[in-house]
C-alpha cells in the first residue's frame, strides 16, 4: 500500500509538472511552442512518459484550461466580497475577469478561444468550468431586471437556490407554492430575493437558508430566512446599508414592499411582497427542492 501511494504521488507530481511547464512555455512563447519534444526537454522526461499522462497536446491544453477556470472562479468569488450593491459587484467581477485575461493570455486562449476537448454544459463537464460560469451568471443575474421569456417564479427560485449553493456552499431549502410567468415586477422580486439570499449566505453564519415563495390572489411573496447570528437593524451604520437600500429600491419602484426582521442571535427574516395579477395562473401545487 505504501508503494502504491508513493507511485500515485509521483504520478500526480509528474502530471502537475507537465501542466505547469506547458503553461509557462505557452505564456512566454505561445501555444505553437508547446510540443511533446519541447516539454520532454524542459521537464527531463522521455516523450513516452508524457504520453502516459496525456494522449496529445489538446489534452495538455485542456488541463491548463481547467486550471484556469479554477483560478478564475476563485478570483471572481473574492472580487465582489466587499461590494455594497449588485451593480458594484458586477463592475468588480468584470474588472476581475478582464484582469485575469490580461495577466494570463495563453491560459485564456486555452479556456475560450483555442480548440478544446473540454465539454461544456454536459454531465461530465469539469466542476471548475461549472463554478466559473456560475460566478459570472450570479453577478449578472443579481443586477438584471429581465429573465428568460419562459422563466417562471418556481424556476427563478430554483436558480437562486442552485447559484447560491454552488457559489457559497450553503444549503438553501426552497419551497414554492403556486407558479406564474415572470413579468417586470416579478423579475424585480426575484432579483431582490437573490440579493437577500446571497447576503444571508455571506454574512449570517447560518448552516442553512430557507427560501419560501407563494403565489396568492393579487400578490406574490418570497420570504428569505436564516437562523444565523442576526443583527440589530437600528445599529447598522449608514454606510453599510447598501444592500438593504438596493433590495428596497428594486421592490418599491415596482410597488412592492420589504420587511426585515432580525435580532442578535435570532437570525434574520426578509419578507418581499409584490402586487401581481397573473394573466394565466398556474396550478398551486407546492414544489420543494
Amino acid at each position: 500500500m505504501a508503494t502504491e501511494d508513493r507511485r500515485a504521488r509521483e504520478r500526480a507530481a509528474r502530471r502537475r509538472l507537465i501542466v505547469d511547464t506547458a503553461r509557462q512555455i505557452a505564456e512566454a512563447e505561445g501555444w505553437d511552442a508547446v510540443t511533446t519534444r519541447r516539454l520532454s526537454t524542459e521537464i527531463e522526461y522521455s516523450q513516452p512518459v508524457l504520453y502516459k499522462h496525456f494522449s496529445g497536446m489538446d489534452q495538455v491544453a485542456a488541463a491548463v484550461a481547467i486550471d484556469g477556470f479554477g483560478e478564475l472562479a476563485r478570483r471572481l468569488r473574492t472580487v465582489p466580497a466587499e461590494a455594497e450593491t449588485p451593480d458594484e459587484a458586477l463592475t468588480r467581477i468584470a474588472r476581475g475577469y478582464l484582469d485575469f485575461a490580461r495577466d494570463n493570455p495563453a491560459v485564456y486562449d486555452a479556456m475560450f478561444t483555442g480548440r478544446t476537448t473540454l465539454r461544456f454544459a454536459e454531465p461530465d463537464t469539469p466542476p471548475e468550468l461549472v463554478t466559473a460560469f456560475t460566478e459570472l451568471r450570479q453577478a449578472v443575474s443579481a443586477v438584471a431586471n429581465e429573465a428568460d421569456a419562459d422563466m417562471t417564479l418556481a424556476a427563478g427560485v430554483r436558480q437562486i437556490q442552485q447559484d447560491v449553493e454552488a457559489r457559497y456552499g450553503v444549503p438553501v431549502e426552497a419551497v414554492t407554492v403556486g407558479d406564474c410567468e415572470l413579468d417586470d415586477s416579478l423579475n424585480a422580486l426575484i432579483a431582490a430575493a437573490r440579493e437577500a439570499t446571497v447576503n444571508a449566505a455571506k454574512w449570517s453564519g447560518a448552516s442553512v437558508i430557507s427560501l419560501f415563495a407563494e403565489v396568492e390572489p393579487g400578490e406574490v411573496s418570497i420570504v428569505v430566512r436564516d437562523r444565523g447570528k442576526g443583527f440589530d437593524p437600528e445599529t447598522v451604520p449608514a454606510d453599510r446599508k447598501g444592500l438593504a437600500e438596493s433590495v428596497r429600491g428594486r421592490m418599491t419602484r415596482r410597488g412592492g414592499t420589504v420587511t426585515v426582521t432580525s435580532a442578535p442571535g435570532e437570525g434574520t427574516k426578509v419578507t418581499l411582497k409584490m402586487p401581481h395579477t397573473p394573466s394565466q395562473p398556474r396550478p398551486s401545487t407546492p414544489s420543494r427542492t
